[in-house]
């Protein structure tokens, strides 16, 4: 009669625990994620932020998630801007719960869409999977045109001064576009004044964050208009020119830290010391 051979098993003893103790995990796992997937659960994305702006509008984007089961690890958003009446990409950001751009110098539509994936992890494997995405619709108001009042006789013409770069070649920006409007140089001494003002702010800590820095500018600004009795869309074309070129900076990652927009607004500032 043949008999097996006896077995020790007391030297595969923590062998077999450990693998009887993750066998049990992988079941535990498993059915968990099937009670969380009874009833089914759809994950959800939404985008907030302002539905209307105006003209040259510092506009903020945020996203958040809803419904999200516990197999769901650390969402990445992506995000685009898209401008409604040419369907062409204005903006692109991977990452990042936000997002943020100045509004057109027109009227126009855009639409932000927030999209988001998440890694969804097993014990021993995971994989990618789209959670779905939002658009939020923002329209920008069409500026109120102003002829603004007779200028007069047009002033002989001088030869433009020589304005030193900086370190965001952003004088000769801030000069070369501002508008022919009465009292020229008094406006132009106001707006300076309102950009060294917040300049010395940021340096001295007293603004913080982007959001504020733009808002604080636009403010001031505002009130300079107002207290001239000059509509917003007479300097628009100027406005719209120094945008631009904070953006291109922006995007250069030129523009890190905040006290990078103190020495962008003297700058600006400098450039407006020109007009004579």
């Amino acid at each position: 009669m043949f008999t097996l051979p006896k077995l020790d098993l007391t030297k595969y003893k923590s062998i077999l625990y450990a693998v009887a103790l993750s066998a049990l995990s992988s079941i535990a796992t498993l059915g968990i994620a099937h009670q969380v997937s009874l009833p089914h659960v759809v994950a959800s994305i939404n985008v907030v932020g302002p539905s209307t702006a105006n003209p040259g509008d510092w506009l903020e984007f945020t996203a958040n998630t809803q419904n999200l089961s516990i197999l769901d690890k650390s969402p990445v958003f992506q995000w685009k801007v898209v401008e409604a009446t040419t369907g062409e990409t204005q903006y692109k950001q991977d990452g990042g719960t936000g997002i943020f751009f100045v509004a057109s110098q027109t009227a126009q539509t855009y639409y932000v869409v927030a999209s988001a994936t998440s890694y969804k992890k097993f014990p021993f494997f995971g994989w990618l999977e789209p959670l779905g995405s939002d658009i939020q619709v923002v329209t920008v108001n069409q500026p109120t045109p102003n002829p603004g009042p007779d200028p007069g006789p047009t002033p002989d013409p001088t030869p433009d001064p020589t304005i030193p770069d900086g370190q965001f070649a952003i004088a000769n920006v801030a000069y070369g576009s501002f508008p022919n409007v009465p009292k020229r140089v008094l406006l132009a001494q106001a707006i300076a004044t309102n950009y060294t003002g917040i300049a010395s702010a940021i340096s001295a800590g007293g603004i913080t964050t982007l959001k504020e820095i733009f808002e604080k500018i636009k403010e001031a600004n505002g009130a300079t208009l107002n207290k001239f009795s000059i509509k917003l869309a007479t300097i628009a074309p100027w406005q719209a020119s120094v945008q631009a070129r904070i953006y291109d900076l922006y995007t250069a990652k030129k523009l890190v830290k905040t006290g990078d927009y103190a020495v962008l607004f003297n700058e600006i500032a400098s450039g407006l010391s020109y007009i004579k």
